[in-house]
């Protein structure tokens, strides 16, 4: 099961990885999250995996698997960083460039939505489907967190909407 995981999960590391990284500004916790995530979804979905990897998949299930367990991943990634963050005493932001410093102000859900939204440009649905919660939640987060940006003066987000 491992390198059949594997090929379906290798595709999506950097954009893990990136997404980690939207959430910590820290490379190794951000690579330790991914590990770390990746590990707590194979352990709760053996079955689940076991049974779509023991099938022979057409290249347009493969292709759904993959992004199935992108959102999944996204999701483990989250929750690991809510909890690493709230047991955190580090002062993960100061890590990062004064260019992002107004990025890292926000809240870690903030961050979340608008890294899925503009670098991954998945769609409203998508992202509440990473996160279970309504429509307006992502909504209001969304542009609650690029007008908090904005006011920094970084006006680029400004143009970015839910289509």
């Amino acid at each position: 099961m491992n390198k059949e995981l594997m090929t379906l999960v290798e595709p999506l590391l950097s954009k893990l990885f990136s997404f980690s990284m939207a959430l910590f500004a820290n490379e190794k916790l951000s690579y330790q999250t991914v590990i770390d995530a990746y590990t707590v979804y194979v352990m709760k979905e053996k079955r689940f995996l076991l049974k779509q990897l023991n099938q022979e998949l057409s290249k347009k299930e493969k292709s759904s698997l993959r992004n199935f367990l992108k959102k999944e991943l996204f999701k483990e990634i989250y929750d690991l960083s809510l909890k690493r963050l709230s047991h955190s005493n580090s002062n993960f932001g100061k890590e990062c460039s004064a260019e992002y410093a107004s990025f890292y102000s926000l809240s870690t859900f903030k961050r979340a939505v608008i890294y899925l939204k503009l670098h991954e440009k998945l769609t409203l649905e998508q992202i509440q489907e990473v996160f279970g919660v309504q429509r307006f939640e992502v909504i209001e987060n969304f542009y609650n967190g690029r007008e908090e940006i904005s006011k920094h003066g970084h006006s680029k987000l400004s143009e970015v909407s839910f289509q």
